[in-house]
Order: structure tokens, then sequence, then C-alpha cells
């Protein structure tokens, strides 16, 4: 969950309507399954992005339909019914505060970004002719600057970017990162290695090889966003505590365009079951999409061999599938601003988003 869970227990819409925030946890509980106000305080709930648990007699009613998840009291006694009910709401809120317990008992180990901005940005010509596209001004600033300066705001300083193309205009701009707050490392490549083998170079560069602790904040290099980085890294952090084999937590966004990037199928516990890089039209199954901001274990860079292009869309995420390491995917608010760079109109649109911004 993106926020501390809180439990919501009987709350009815108004209520709702004021507390709930996307991740919530909300037990709804009517042993008819049918009480009006219960059911439009779930419905709240639902247009709020919380996640439902509805705890009800043998028969379900309309709350059945309307949960992610509804546990029936197996017998016809109104009072049986209650005392179940409030068995499982023990044993619900007893396993919550064992796993937040053990996510503020795991030592918060430092968290490092990679930055990928070798690419060129053939799309963006002329802007790129002189640059790579992460260099590309926004609002008086580039591209790059705009995201260094967002890592550090959340707490992240130690930076690794990997270059390729015209890498001499980012040392140049950025050159130690001091100037930011930062620490900034740079990775060049020669032979451009993909988003995946780029990373595993730049994760060397922190100092620990292959295996180094800590997470890391991957960010692709054409995204302008300003969505809350810190709410990333816990989600990713209670996934860890709750799922020892969790390797990567995926921030998602909704796009128009599915057939332009990699769509991401996922239950209800966000755990993604499925990931599709640039689908057909007729295999498009989903509008949720890879951001390009995600964080990851440093054990999913085990999957990568060394000095050879390796894409995580097309290489990695499948990979992780086939091996049992679990991925999850943090939607972004609705607030939460983020755009890929990759063409003229999108450049365009950036310059006035952000200026408002």
């Amino acid at each position: 969950y993106s926020r501390p869970v809180k439990l919501f227990v009987g709350f009815f819409a108004e209520q709702l309507r004021n507390l709930c925030q996307p991740g919530d946890l909300v037990i709804a509980i009517s042993c008819s399954g049918n009480s009006p106000n219960i059911l439009a305080g779930v419905r709240v709930a639902r247009e709020c992005g919380a996640q439902i648990v509805g705890l009800t007699g043998d028969q379900g009613g309309e709350l059945k339909q309307i949960v992610d998840v509804c546990l029936f009291a197996p017998t016809t006694h109104i009072g049986q019914q209650e005392d179940i009910h409030l068995i499982a709401n023990h044993a619900i809120t007893v396993a919550i505060a064992d796993v937040m317990a053990r996510t503020i008992a795991t030592p918060a180990l430092p968290v490092r970004a990679a930055v990928l901005a070798a690419g060129e940005g053939t799309r963006l010509r002329p802007l790129t002719l002189s640059m790579p596209k992460p260099m590309v001004t926004i609002a008086g600033a580039p591209l790059l600057e705009h995201t260094v300066r967002w890592l550090v705001q959340h707490g992240v300083q130690d930076i690794a970017i990997n270059l390729h193309y015209k890498p001499e205009t980012i040392t140049a701009h950025l050159k130690d990162g001091a100037a930011f707050d930062a620490r900034i490392v740079y990775s060049y490549e020669p032979e451009m290695l993909g988003t995946a083998g780029g990373a595993l170079r730049m994760s060397e560069l922190h100092g620990a090889g292959r295996l180094y602790r800590g997470p890391i904040a991957l960010i692709y290099g054409d995204v302008l966003t300003d969505l809350d980085l810190s709410a990333l890294l816990t989600a990713h952090r209670q996934n860890v505590a709750r799922d020892a084999a969790t390797g990567i937590t995926m921030a998602l966004y909704r796009v128009p365009n599915p057939t332009e990037v990699g769509l991401v199928d996922m239950d209800t516990h966000g755990k993604i079951s499925r990931f599709v890089e640039k689908p057909k039209a007729e295999e498009v199954f989903t509008d949720l999409a890879n951001s390009g901001i995600m964080i990851i274990e440093p054990n999913v860079l085990a999957h990568v061999p060394m000095d050879m292009f390796f894409d995580f869309g097309h290489h990695v995420f499948p990979r992780l599938l086939k091996h049992g390491v679990s991925m999850y995917g943090w939607v972004l608010p609705d607030q939460a601003y983020l755009l890929d760079i990759g063409s003229p109109e999108k450049y365009a649109q950036a310059q006035v988003d952000w200026a408002k911004r």
C-alpha cells in the first residue's frame, strides 16, 4: 500500500469520503449483506481507491458483489454470525499490525538512483541534434535537472547516470551533482546496453558490484514527473516485508495509447502476473502501463548478463515471472503528474503543463 494502512470498520459514506485514500483497507460488516448504509459506504470507498473486505452472513447479499474479498459466516444464526465477524476482524487487524511492525523493524537501507539517459531521441529532432533527449529544456531547465532535483527532494542523493549520445552535454551541466545537493557518478556506454544492461553497469558504480545492498530507484531519463517517490518507496518496503520474493515495485499510470507502452496485468493485491511490451491492438488488455519509474531490489540484477544489450520489458520482466520473483504495481494517484517526453507533441504539452504546476 502507498500509505500507512487505516482500518475503517462500519463507517458510513460521508465519513469514508472525508477519510479514505488510495491504498487504504476498508472492512465492511453486514450480516445480511444488504444494509443500505454499508453498501453506500463501500461504493464511496471504491471510488476513493480503497481495497475492501466484506464480512457477511451465509448468503452475502449485494455486498458480496462489490468487495474484493468476501468472508461468509456459515450459519443462519445472527448472533453466531456476529461472533464470527468479531473473530475474523481481529485476525485481519492482527495480521496487518504484524506486517506493519515488520516493515517498521526492517532497517531502511540507503536508496540509490539509476537514471537512464543514454538515448538520443530521434523523434525529437532537431532538438536532439546537439543534445541527448534527457537534456531538452522544460520550463527553463533540462529535463534531467528536474529529475535530479526531484530525487534529492525525496532523500535520494546518490545518483548514477548512464551516457552514450553526446555525453559531454550532461556532464558539463550536472558535473558531480554538488550544486544540486547530490552525488552523481556517470556510466559511459560505448555501445548501448539497454535499460537493464545499463542499470547493471550503473549498480557497480555505487560501490559493491552485482549484489550491493539497498534498493535502487530506476528512472527512465525521458520521464517528467512529480509523483510521490517517498510513497512509492514505502509501498516497496511494505511489499518486501509482506512477500520476501519481492524484486520490483513498478509505478503504473493510465495511458490513452496502450500499443505504444508496456502493459501490466495484476491481481487485487497489486501483484503483477503479466507484462506485455508494446502489444498489438488486438492484444491490449488494460490501460495500465509501466511509467518508467520503479524500485528494484539488487538481486534482480543477478538476472541480467554482463556487458550485453538487455532490456527490462523484453527480457527481465518475463524472466522474473518465470523464476518466481514477485513484481508489484503501484498506481499513480490522480493528482500526480507523469509524461514521457518522447515526441514533439508531448514536449510541447510538457512545456504548458509544467508551467502550470
